[in-house]
């Protein structure tokens, strides 16, 4: 099979949400038998972490940083389960 891709984004003004779909279609493109699943932060869970075979995370900055809410997301991940291991990881931001 292909590999599973989990697309997760913060976006205030659709900005980042419209290039998480971009992300999420050229992964689409390229995943063979795999799946992708494009979420907002507030909807992703350490369960679709879990499923996925890559980890692509967009935000836009804020003071010079990741959004809080997408932190926040991240930081809700125990890293000392294995299970987080080997995994794919990118990002991706906007900018004004």
């Amino acid at each position: 099979g292909g590999a599973n891709v989990l697309v997760v984004y913060v976006s205030k003004e659709n900005h980042t949400k419209h290039l998480a779909a971009a992300v999420a279609s050229g992964a689409s493109a390229v995943v063979n038998q795999g799946q992708v699943r494009s979420l907002d932060s507030s909807e992703a869970s350490f369960e679709d972490v879990l499923w996925a075979d890559a980890v692509v995370l967009g935000s836009p900055t804020y003071n010079a940083a990741v959004h809080p809410e997408l932190q926040s997301f991240i930081n809700s991940w125990p890293l000392t389960d294995r299970r987080v291991r080997g995994k794919v990881g990118g990002t991706f931001v906007t900018s004004g």
